[in-house]
């Protein structure tokens, strides 16, 4: 756990360093959209990741069932989430369309 929070913060050092410009409360409200922007992005990256952890160990595992089970279950988890992460995205862009919001985007963050 202490790893993944490590590469955490270190992925999101250059948007902590870039906050000495927030100035006022819109710009504030862009930096947080851009690092939640950035999470989402890392979250299906790595539910992707998880997805073919599975296959890998469902096809290495060859006869050994509790290892074919142990890769059914991350290939579900797997697709669990990004199936998850998806649909809510899809449904904020159905909420969002539906009640004709401003489409602008903050600007992507710049590694």
């Amino acid at each position: 756990m202490k790893k993944f929070l490590t590469l955490g913060l270190l992925l999101s050092l250059p948007m902590v360093v870039s906050a000495a410009n927030i100035t006022d409360a819109k710009t504030l409200f862009i930096w947080i959209a851009n690092l939640i922007n950035v999470l989402a992005y890392t979250l299906i990256s790595l539910a992707v990741v998880v997805f073919l952890f599975g296959v890998f160990r469902y096809l290495v595992s060859g006869a050994d069932e509790e290892a074919r089970k142990t890769g059914r279950t991350f290939m579900v988890w797997g697709i669990a989430s990004l199936f998850i992460m998806v649909s809510v995205w899809g449904l904020v862009n159905i909420f969002k369309k539906t009640l004709i919001l401003n489409d602008t985007r903050p600007a992507t963050p710049q590694f």
